[in-house]
Parts: structure tokens; C-alpha cells; sequence
């Protein structure tokens, strides 16, 4: 018996034993197979969806497949970061991408083309929490400013990898990786993302439909170089819509402004108030706080290159009685200029 067997296995062709331990091979070293053949080039889009109820980010990567053979991940779970140096990775959320088929090139000595993998990832019904998590991290700011974002996105896998051979697909199942993706991004496209983001977020407020335009009784002028927040009689805080409106100043910036002095006046209106230049520079100053939580602009605009100061009643923009009058009045004024 055990003399037939041998017989037997005498005259497997040499070709089909080879295409067997292939198949071994292949399925023992998937792991680094995968993690070697496939490389993430870039970052070529990005997107907030809202459908459903339900809001999503549709990140879309520029991906090469360095090998002959086709690969075929299938049941993915890919999760994705914000990834950040100096603090917590930001969680985007799961992608709802289950099956990815990378073709191999046609064969070896041949340059890789581009393919194109979009993980539509799922961020769920409210989006507040990203959006706080965007706006509390430095290097997220410091990129919402920057001409050229450089986007860092942390991807974790968790899949089975089929490579395909002559013989079929060979599947190893469980394989975990970890995708550090460092791309250069539009930076319409970053902004324009990051705005949606915003947008979505004051919607959600309370769990209710609101609008995203800040009252008109709290925006006089808003200008590139220039901005203008006015004041309810007594008021000595900054609402939110003032603070969405700084907010948005600042990605006005232009490169450039490092060279420029940071300018912020504070005015009252004319009720004669002996305190009154004391009360506009206390406003100005809470300006001054404000922009100064975003590290980049503390950098940026060192205690030097500011310049504050109250003028009290002394610059009216109106010069009648009217309650509107005192309102355009209470104001705050903050600009760049070369001195």
C-alpha cells in the first residue's frame, strides 16, 4: 500500500507540486504580501454627505498595486483617523466599503497604474463631536490656514486577502494592517469639506433644524482683511456667533500676514459713560483671548506684532440717537496692517 502511494506521487508533475507550495506560500506570507504590494499614494478627495439622517465622509485614495497578481480583500472593517503628531488621533468613523479588487499590472518590469478606492465611511446622525474635535486640535487649525494642507489619515484594516494565481484565489483570513496615508490635498478641497463640516454641526444644535447664518443684530461687517462684531448694551462675552465669526476670519489669512501687525480696537457707543474707554479695550481684549487659543495665531502674532486699545466713544460709525446707532457703536474692530 504505502509502495502505491509513493508510485503514485512519483509522477506528479513537478509543475502542479510547484503551484501547490505557491499557493502555501502565499496564504503563509499574505500578511506582508499585502502590506508590500499595495501602496496609498495620495489623498485625491473628500466629501460630507448627509443621507438618510445619516452623514458621511467619502475619502477617496489614489492606491497601486506593485504586483502581477490581483488582489482581493473581502468582509473589510476599515477605520479612519485624523492622524495628529502631538495629541489624539481624531476617529472619522467605519467605512461602509466591505470588498476592494486591486488588478495587478500585466506583468513584471511594467510600471503600477493608479487605481482609484473610495471608502465611504459612515460618521453617523450627529456630527458635533467631529466637528469639536476639529476645532479643539492645533494641527487641524493650523491646517484649515495653511495654502498647502498636508492631510494625515490613519487607516485601520481588519480583512480576509485573497491573492489570485493560476490556480484560483488563495485566501488568508483575519489579516490586520495599519495605513498611515501623508498627502498634499486642495485646499478647496480641505476647506470646502471642513465648511459642510461646520455647517452640518450648527444644524444639529439641541437636536434641532436651525439656521447657520449668524443673527443680523450680531454682524455689522465682515471684509477678507477686516472684521467688524458688535455688542449688546452690558454685553462683556463673546456669543458663538461671534466666535463662528472670528473663526472664519482666520482662515481668511493670507501667508503673509506673519509680516503684518495684528490690529484690535474696541469702541462704545456715545452715552457719555466716564468708563467707557476701559470697557471698549476689556472687549478688545476678550478678542485678544479668543484668537489666542489657536496656537498657530499666538505663534503667528507674537505680544509684539498686537495692537490693542479702547477708544471709547471717540470713532462713532453713527452719529444719531437711535438704539440702532448705539448697537453699530458697541463694536470691535480686528485688522492687519504693516504697523
Amino acid at each position: 500500500m504505502l509502495k502505491k502511494k509513493y508510485y503514485m506521487l512519483k509522477y506528479v508533475p513537478m509543475k502542479i507540486i510547484l503551484k501547490i507550495f505557491i499557493i502555501f506560500f502565499i496564504a503563509a506570507n499574505a500578511h506582508a504580501f499585502v502590506a508590500d504590494e499595495i501602496e496609498i499614494t495620495k489623498i485625491t478627495d473628500m466629501n460630507l454627505r448627509h443621507e438618510k439622517g445619516l452623514y458621511h465622509i467619502d475619502v477617496v485614495l489614489g492606491v497601486k498595486n506593485l504586483s502581477t497578481k490581483d488582489i482581493q480583500l473581502k468582509n473589510c472593517r476599515f477605520d479612519l483617523f485624523f492622524a495628529l503628531k502631538d495629541s489624539e488621533n481624531i476617529r472619522i468613523g467605519t467605512s461602509e466599503k466591505t470588498e476592494v479588487i486591486l488588478k495587478g499590472k500585466p506583468r513584471s518590469g511594467l510600471k503600477s497604474s493608479e487605481q482609484s478606492l473610495d471608502l465611504s465611511t459612515l460618521i453617523g446622525a450627529d456630527i458635533r463631536k467631529l466637528h469639536l474635535a476639529i476645532i479643539s486640535s492645533d494641527e487641524m487649525n493650523a491646517l484649515l490656514t495653511n495654502p498647502e494642507p498636508k492631510l494625515s489619515i490613519r487607516i485601520l484594516g481588519d480583512f480576509d486577502a485573497g491573492i489570485k494565481s493560476d490556480l484560483g484565489w488563495t485566501y488568508q483570513k483575519g489579516l490586520k494592517i495599519d495605513w498611515l496615508i501623508q498627502s498634499y490635498i486642495p485646499r478647496k478641497i480641505m476647506i470646502g469639506t471642513y465648511k459642510k463640516i461646520e455647517a452640518a454641526a450648527e444644524d444639529k444644535e439641541d437636536g434641532k433644524e436651525v439656521t447657520a447664518t449668524p443673527s443680523s443684530t450680531e454682524i455689522i461687517e465682515k471684509k477678507t482683511d477686516k472684521l467688524t462684531i458688535c455688542f449688546e448694551n452690558g454685553q462683556n462675552s463673546l456669543s458663538e456667533s461671534h466666535k463662528k465669526l472670528i473663526r472664519d476670519w482666520i482662515k481668511t489669512l493670507e501667508s503673509d500676514s506673519d509680516n503684518r501687525v495684528l490690529h484690535i480696537e474696541g469702541h462704545t457707543n456715545s452715552d457719555g459713560h466716564p468708563k467707557n474707554k476701559v470697557f471698549s479695550e476689556k472687549r478688545a481684549k476678550l478678542v485678544r483671548d479668543y484668537l489666542f487659543t489657536f496656537p498657530h495665531i499666538a505663534r503667528r502674532f507674537a505680544s509684539e506684532k498686537v495692537r490693542i486699545i479702547g477708544y471709547g466713544d471717540e470713532k462713532p460709525v453713527a452719529i444719531d440717537k437711535s438704539r440702532e446707532a448705539d448697537y453699530k457703536n458697541r463694536r470691535v474692530e480686528i485688522f492687519l496692517n504693516t504697523n
